[in-house]
Parts: C-alpha cells; structure tokens; sequence
C-alpha cells in the first residue's frame, strides 16, 4: 500500500513544519541547512529565541527577508551592516529610521542610497555623525536649503553650499548660516541664486531677487524675459506665477538648476510637459509620485528606468500599468522592493518564466510560479528557481486524493 504524506503547496519540509516540531532540538543552524525548504522571514520570527542571529538572516537572504522583518528581528544583534548586505530587500529610510540605535550611521545611509532616501530622514537620524560631506553624496535625492539650515552646526561651510547649488539654494539661506565662513568670493560662486555679483557692487545689501522680477511684471515682462534674466533669483514659484506669459517645458528645462521641482511641473501639466523633460529634469527632486501625477503625458517604462534611484518602488510600477511596462523594465528596476507579489498584479504584460528566473532571490516562491501558470512554466524553469522549494520531483509526485488535497506519495 502506497504511503502519502501531506504536502504542503509542493514545497515538502516548509517552516511551517518546522515550527510543528518546536522544541524537539531545531536550533538556527538547523535552519540554514534545511535552506531552500521555503524557509521565510515571517517564519525566522516565529522561531526567534532559538538563538537566531543576523547571520543567520542574512544566510537566508532571498528569502523573502525585508525590513518589517529585520525590525521584528531587532535585538537579535541586527546591526547597519547586515542592513546594508540585505540591500534590494525593500530596505527603505523609513526602516532604517525605525532601528535607529543599532549603529546607524550616515556611511551606511550613503550606501543604500537609492532606496527612498530624502533629506528628511537625514534629518531624523541626526547626530550619528551626519556630516555635509554625506549630504553632497546624497544630493539628488530632495535636498534643500531648508534641510541644509537643520542641519547645521554638522560643519556646513559655504563650500558645501556650492557644491550643492541646484538644490533650491538662496540668499536668505545663505545669511541663516553666515557664520559658517562665509564670503563674497563664496556669494559670487553661487551666483545665479537669486544674487549676482554686479548688484553686489551696485547696491551692496540689496540683492535683486525674484520678488523684485515679478513687481515689475505687467511693465512688459515675459517668460522670455525670465529666462534671459535666468540667474538673477529665478524661482519655479515664479516662473508658475507668470504662466500664461508663454512659459512652456522647453522654458523649464532651460531655467534647471534654480530650485525647479516636480510639484512645480505638475502645476504647469498642459504645457508641454512630457516624460522626456522629466527625464531632464531628474535630480531636482523627481519621485514617482510625482511621475504618477503627470500620467498620461507620456509616461513609458523606458521613463521610468531614467529616473531609477528617485525612490521608484513596484507599487508605483502597478499604478503605471498600462504604459507599455514589461518584465525587462520590472527586471531593469530590481532591488527598488520589486516582490513576485508585484510580478503577479502586472500579469499580461509579457512574464515569463525567463524572467521570473532574472528576479531570483527577491522573494519568488513556487505560490508565485503557480498563480502565473500559463505563461510557459516548464520543469526546466522550476529546476532554474531551485533553491525557493520547488523541484520537478516534487510536481511528479504529487497526487491528488479524494479529499481534494495534494499529497507526495512515497
């Protein structure tokens, strides 16, 4: 008589199982060696207090292991630098605010980059050593003056200022640090900021900004005015308050560099603004909330694979559906939190099997095989994606009873 075992989702051993058997010696090495039974991180917790150690996690690391997870795990000697070797995990600032304290520091911030990083999360984690050094490094990823000025006293000098000129840096800042060194050599380096060097000598104190561009409007100015005047303070908050003037992208992209922002692009939508001046005017604070905003206009894969590193993340990847997204643009974006959960909601948009096995290690599991059954899923693949439980062994094997339950006959 042939003998059956319960088998649960074709996977054989599973965690599941292993918790059963608590408490008859499973200890985390035992874990590891069973690897690639489906062990999770949700499972990990479970059986916490089985002295479970970061190592451990990051052993099993494509599991499935993310943050919320590793936040679960705190206090198991989790430390910044497993955090970094999780990296393309889902890891997001939020999280590493979240496990402040376990030796977080701006080098790590640095290196995980890309990630949803933005100024005020630097903010957050004050005082573990942020210098301006790390904010230059970090640039591109929604600095601003207002963020610098928090900041301060964290040994910003006028040198850091230049460097980061672009970001929405202006004279009224620059006073709120005077103290910092600072010169007119240094005013003169920034200039186009709202300051030039000829206002300095003609009236010293006075400083010509854009407050003094838009008094004058109706005297005859326009757009094209503002952008010959570029550097003398021009601001997106003005450039929106002249619209109508025949402000168009073309304009917008010309005047990048003096505080421009993508919530200042999606006011003036309906003037021209497609994805390719999004595309150029990346580093000025782009997100893909803003991308989604401006839907419509354009907005295509190879877009957004441009602007990559602005925190794009699969949950807006699901919301663009329908732009011509792919699984070689999913595949181009991996490491931004792309799960296979993600992979199912955007099905009918060419995955395969091929690229199922590109995206190994985030997390696919033979659940997420099944539910994209049709799509060409051969043994060979399941082979390929050894390792996530799932073996042609185990789909041969597997019987059906009359309960209706799959089962591994031995």
């Amino acid at each position: 008589m042939a003998i059956y075992t319960s088998l649960l989702s074709g996977q054989g051993l599973t965690c599941s199982n292993i918790v059963k058997v608590s408490g008859q010696g499973l200890t985390c090495s035992n874990i590891v060696k069973v690897s690639g039974q489906g062990l999770t991180c949700s499972n990990i917790v479970k059986v916490s207090g089985q002295g479970l150690t970061c190592s451990d996690i990051v052993k099993v690391s494509g599991q499935g292991l993310t943050c919320s997870n590793i936040v679960k795990a705190r206090g198991q000697g989790l430390t910044c630098s497993d955090i970094v070797k999780v990296s393309g995990q889902g890891l997001t600032c939020s999280n590493i605010v979240k496990v402040s304290g376990q030796g977080l520091t701006c080098s790590n911030i640095v290196k995980v980059s890309g990630q949803g990083l933005t100024c005020s999360n630097i903010v957050k984690v004050s005082g573990q050593g942020l210098t301006c050094s790390d904010i230059v490094k970090a640039r591109g990823q929604g600095l601003t003056c207002s963020d610098i000025v928090k900041v301060s006293g964290q040994g910003l000098t006028c040198s850091d200022i230049v460097k980061v000129s672009g970001q929405g840096l202006t004279c009224s800042n620059i006073v709120k640090v005077s103290g910092q060194g600072l010169t007119r050599s240094n005013i003169v380096k920034v200039s186009g900021q709202g300051l030039t060097c000829s206002d300095i000598v003609k009236a010293s104190g006075q400083g010509l900004t854009c407050s003094n561009i838009v008094k004058a409007r109706g005297q005859g100015l326009t757009c094209s005015d503002i952008v010959k005047a570029r550097g003398q303070g021009l601001t997106c908050s003005n450039i929106v308050k002249a619209r109508g003037q025949g402000l168009t992208c073309s304009n917008i992209v010309k005047a990048r560099g003096q505080g421009l922002t993508c919530s200042n692009i999606v006011k003036v939508s309906g003037q021209g603004l497609t994805c390719s001046n999004i595309a150029k005017a990346r580093g000025q604070g782009l997100t893909c909330s803003d991308i989604v905003k401006a839907r419509g206009q354009g907005l295509t894969c190879s877009n957004i694979v441009k602007v990559s590193g602005q925190g794009l993340t699969c949950s807006d990847i699901v919301k663009v559906s329908g732009q011509g997204l792919t699984c070689s643009d999913i595949v181009k974006v991996s490491g931004q939190g792309l799960t296979c959960s993600n992979i199912v909601k955007v099905s009918g948009q060419g995955l395969t099997c091929s690229n199922i096995v590109k995206v190994s290690g985030q997390g696919l599991t033979c659940s997420d095989i099944v539910k994209v059954s049709g799509q060409g899923l051969t043994c060979s693949n399941i082979v390929k994606v050894s390792g996530q439980g799932l073996t042609c062994s185990d789909i041969v094997s597997v019987v059906i009873r009359d309960d209706g339950n799959l089962y591994n006959k031995i």
